[in-house]
């Protein structure tokens, strides 16, 4: 088949037994350059954790045993290595225009400098690009990654609300590397307490050598099924190479001269072709 190629994947992934549950920390390097960090959660729900049918599902006999509603909250601290010098982040947001085009709805689309230490949350068309301005590509621009997160929960740690109350959540974080900053919430040492107090801490501080703190939520409503071991429930996020190499690493050979807007598509005048359902 023309264009058909074997992509391949490598998994690091370690278990971890914590409390009534065991945990799996995975990671899957993609050969088109993708990272996507999962964890996995699976064991036994708490047998301490019962509660009434407001705070809790139903998986005993009729309406009895309600196992309490609960939420997994995971940060990742990604501390980038991309390319030579400094990097800088920017945000992709697009909306509707409320314009329409000759087929479909306009969107619009734009891109922002998050300049200095911040905290930012998910929405709709949304993702966050950690750029390396001083190395580019074969093609001219600079590499890059794009952080993009998964279907998650947003959550706040309680610990977070102690420290700093009202609406204390983020779904991403950007702070430079510092020795301090081991955890995102109970950390020790002149950082402060967590993610929150390290972006505080350095405002107005220029981003430059980035560290992403990426935070995924699960809420874990039980069901029947859950018992026992639970099947893995999985929470993770995605990081794409946007820009890394001029084209994909593992091109076929007969796509290889594809580098842009092409003349000709398999023997055709590009001029003379009609897009698929038009007229």
């Amino acid at each position: 088949m023309l264009g058909q190629n074997q992509a391949g994947e490598w998994n690091l992934s370690t278990i971890s037994k914590v409390g009534w549950y065991e945990y799996i920390a995975q990671y899957t390097f993609g050969s088109d350059g993708s990272i996507k960090p999962l964890l996995g959660a699976t064991g036994d729900l708490s047998p301490v954790d019962y509660t009434d049918a407001k705070h809790g599902s139903a998986i005993g006999k009729g309406e009895s045993d309600h196992a309490a509603s609960h939420s997994h909250n995971v940060v990742w601290s990604v501390h980038w290595g991309l390319g030579n010098g400094t990097q800088k982040v920017e945000q992709y947001d697009a909306a509707p225009t409320g314009q329409n085009g000759s087929k479909s709805p306009i969107v619009e689309g734009k891109f922002t400098p998050i300049d200095t230490a911040a905290t930012a949350k998910k929405a709709d068309r949304r993702w966050w690009g950690v750029i390396a301005p001083d190395s580019l590509n074969d093609d001219g621009r600079p590499i890059s990654y794009e952080i993009k997160l998964a279907a998650s929960d947003s959550f706040t740690f309680v610990q977070d609300q102690h420290e700093h109350g009202g609406d204390t959540g983020y779904d991403v974080a950007f702070t430079n590397s510092k020795d301090c900053q081991v955890f995102a919430t109970g950390n020790r040492g002149s950082c402060g307490d967590g993610v929150l107090d390290y972006v505080a801490h350095a405002k107005g501080e220029a981003l430059s050598d980035v560290v992403s703190w990426v935070a995924v939520g699960f809420h874990h409503v039980p069901r029947d099924e859950d018992q026992s071991p639970m099947e893995l429930h999985w929470q993770g996020f995605y990081l794409g190479p946007r820009g890394l190499l001029a084209q994909r690493p593992d091109i076929p050979e007969e796509r290889k001269d594809l580098n842009g807007k092409p003349t000709h598509w398999e023997g055709e005048d590009v001029g003379s072709l009609v897009e698929p359902g038009g007229q």
